[in-house]
């Protein structure tokens, strides 16, 4: 089963790749890719990989560069495995106006949010502007893909298990999340100061 994860996160490579905010090309070597840079202030996505098999290249880290200083920082997610097999390093945009990063923290700990004139220093000292996950009141941790951007301060994504992905949409600048399906009180948000109200859509 690890294999086959292994090789479903090898589509990273394949067009269906093709999301705005990690465009990705291979440079000469293959030893990393380059996704999206923030003109705004100056910062590129790094994306590491690692071969699974012979010719084959999966991404396992990413680090945000400086393009004026050459400083990179790797980002330490708190389940790097978990991403590795889930193919999550697509979860890493930067928002419209480029004035925020998300970064995934693991298939089931939800997403990392920094303010991109800071990115560089908060990643190094592992600090999250925000974060936000959702889980269910059992304790047990969903599965988070992220979907979109709604505005320059808001984003889109999926959080579920198996066969069932209810979207939410989390608003950064007011703290507040909003389920864009119809969910029942199972479902319990958290960001970093706390648990929140889930409203309807």
């Amino acid at each position: 089963m690890r294999f086959l994860s292994l090789l479903l996160c090898l589509s990273i490579f394949s067009g269906s790749c093709n999301r705005s905010n990690t465009s990705l090309h291979t440079p000469d070597q293959g030893e990393i890719l380059v996704g999206k840079g923030n003109q705004k202030y100056d910062l590129e996505l790094v994306f590491h990989t690692m071969e699974v098999t012979k010719g084959n290249r999966i991404v396992d880290a990413v680090s945000i560069r400086d393009r004026n200083k050459g400083e990179v920082v790797k980002f330490e997610p708190l389940d790097p495995q978990s991403l590795l097999l889930a193919d999550g390093y697509r979860n890493v945009s930067w928002s419209p106006d480029e004035e925020y990063l998300i970064l995934p923290l693991g298939q089931f700990d939800g997403f990392c949010i920094v303010k991109s004139n800071q990115a560089l220093g908060s990643v190094r000292e592992k600090k999250c502007l925000d974060t936000i996950r959702i889980q269910l009141n059992t304790g047990l941790q969903m599965s988070h893909k992220f979907v979109s951007w709604d505005g320059n301060s808001a984003f889109v994504f999926k959080a579920g298990m198996e066969n069932s992905f209810p979207q939410f949409k989390y608003d950064i600048s007011k703290g507040l999340v909003t389920a864009l399906e119809r969910t029942n009180d199972i479902f319990e948000a958290y960001n970093i100061a706390g648990k929140l109200v889930i409203s309807q859509n």
